[in-house]
């Protein structure tokens, strides 16, 4: 079971412009022209869960992608499986968790197409590789599109800190906003009512979790939040913009577990601390 180690940038159109037209990227590897459809259930149980199911289409080759995130998930690590299929039409088998996790009953629908235009780059630096992804398209579901801009930074091998090297390197030339939604998401949107905006969503952390580890996905939590309000709260600051942003807070409160305290009164159960809504 892979994990995508990956930073998603979101770019305006002036600055995606100067970072092609720029010598970091020069010219692609390889150029592409996708569709993914993605598969949901009536109820919503694959996202609720914080599943994505999609078929990607690129000429008569189709590959069937599972992935797991959500929220409480680090902002850069997902799992997720991946299998050649043929035909365009999903294969629920043991291959992927939806079995395990939805029973042999689930049955699912598409839901929207993404059409992409897809560049590649693979980049090395300082002995790490680099995938370097632009995307160009829309997101389309019956008459609702909402456009799609970015650019993916994968770590393919190598030294984490790098991928956040290269990540300054793009800095430097053009600005941008890091990216929360998936294209799944992004598609959940179109079915749904427009959002004015987002609350902070629960998080649950485990009895015997890290302080460290605890804090990175508070911060993840927050982050999101904060990013998903951000457009909402400035619309007139789009992806590269320089223009201030109000702050979105999710403040978390601890409770501490009374029976560890009792044994040593520094401690406090983080298992037991949960988001506190912002108003």
């Amino acid at each position: 079971m892979p994990s995508e180690i990956e930073i998603k940038l979101d770019l305006s159109s002036e600055a995606l412009e100067s970072l092609l037209g720029s010598d970091l990227l020069g010219e692609p590897h390889e150029a592409l022209q996708q569709s993914s459809t993605y598969f949901e259930t009536d109820d919503r149980r694959l996202s609720e869960k914080g599943f994505s199911l999609r078929v990607r289409s690129t000429g008569a080759s189709h590959v069937q992608t599972v992935k797991a995130s959500g929220p409480a998930r680090s902002l850069f690590v997902r799992s997720e499986w991946e299998t050649s299929i043929e035909g365009n039409e999903p294969v629920l088998d043991h291959t992927s968790p939806l079995i395990s996790e939805f029973g042999p009953e689930l049955e699912v629908e598409a839901a929207f197409t993404v059409f992409i235009e897809r560049r590649v780059w693979n980049i090395e630096l300082n002995g790490s590789r680099l995938e370097v992804v632009v995307d160009r398209g829309d997101v389309v579901s019956g008459n609702r599109r909402s456009p799609v801009q970015e650019i993916e930074v994968e770590l393919k091998d190598g030294d984490p800190k790098d991928l956040f090297i290269f990540i300054r390197k793009i800095d430097a030339i053009a600005p941008f906003r890091f990216g929360i939604q998936s294209k799944s998401e992004r598609g959940l949107a179109l079915l749904d009512r427009q959002q004015f905006m987002f609350k902070a969503e629960r998080l649950d952390l485990e009895r015997n979790i890290k302080a460290s580890s605890a804090f990175r996905e508070i911060a993840a939590s927050c982050f999101r939040q904060f990013r998903l309000n951000e457009e909402f709260g400035n619309p007139s600051s789009g992806a590269g913009s320089s223009a201030a942003s109000p702050l979105c807070v999710l403040s978390v409160q601890a409770a501490p577990d009374r029976r560890r305290a009792e044994k040593d009164p520094r401690g406090a159960s983080l298992a037991r601390w949960r988001p506190r809504r912002s108003t």
